[in-house]
């Protein structure tokens, strides 16, 4: 199971900027049992950090919606999501963009607005 940051902050009960901060080793101004909290969270849940959620923006290419549709279910299993962490843009116009919400949909392909 995918272990997320939230997952640490929830059970540390920080929030999710304390806890990223304190595992980056940007505590700032706490408590000093809140550091040892969070430290302690992310251990018990064998937390390790996202590479990818490091980044801005994602962006899978792909060559067909079914793939699309794969890369779409499985970036939730990995704390990701369309919009809010990147985009799918597949090559082909399957029927399956019917299903998608309208502001993810160009020409049949699964893609994400651009980031501010």
């Amino acid at each position: 199971m995918y272990v997320s940051l939230k997952d640490v902050a929830a059970r540390s009960r920080a929030s999710f900027q304390i806890a990223s901060k304190v595992l980056s080793g940007q505590a700032g101004v706490v408590s000093t049992e809140t550091p040892e909290r969070i430290r302690a969270a992310a251990s018990d849940l064998g937390y390790a950090p996202n590479a990818l959620a490091r980044t801005s923006s994602l962006t899978i290419g792909v060559l067909t919606d079914d793939m699309a549709a794969g890369a779409l279910t499985a970036l939730p299993e990995h704390g990701l999501g369309v919009p809010a962490d990147g985009s799918v843009a597949s090559c082909d116009d399957l029927p399956f963009a019917a299903y998608l919400p309208a502001e993810l949909v160009v020409h049949g392909s699964a893609v994400s607005p651009p980031n501010p």
